[in-house]
């Protein structure tokens, strides 16, 4: 889970550093949503609607910014928290660039999945 109350992108990294450590070869990863009624949303106050007054979907969890990143990093770290996990951490640079939200991005991460399928 990322997206946590105060987590940083070094804190992500820490737990991405553990998966390699142990050889995990799949994750799933979600952004954390703060249901009502949890602890998490007591303690930050956590507003579940837009503007328009629709309950925001847990696909947009990242809306509600809880860590110390901002939202499109923590979409972008969801994205490609497996390849980190699989592929070299000389790759790490390359990987980074899929993080973004344009084609390009896009398109470098599926490669980047053949490619972690294929090694």
């Amino acid at each position: 889970m990322i997206g946590l109350p105060g987590e940083t992108r070094e804190n992500v990294f820490e737990t991405i550093k553990i998966n390699k450590m142990l050889g995990i070869t799949a994750t799933n990863v979600y952004i954390i949503y703060p249901y009502p009624n949890t602890q998490i949303n007591e303690e930050y106050n956590v507003n579940f609607y837009d503007n328009n007054g629709h309950i925001i979907p847990i696909s947009n969890a990242s809306s509600f910014a809880l860590s110390k990143m901002i939202p499109s990093e923590v979409e972008g770290l969801l994205k490609t928290f497996e390849l980190y996990v699989r592929l070299p951490e000389k790759m790490w640079s390359i990987i980074k660039i899929a993080e973004k939200s344009d084609k390009t991005a896009e398109e470098l991460k599926n490669v980047l999945y053949l490619y972690a399928n294929d090694n």
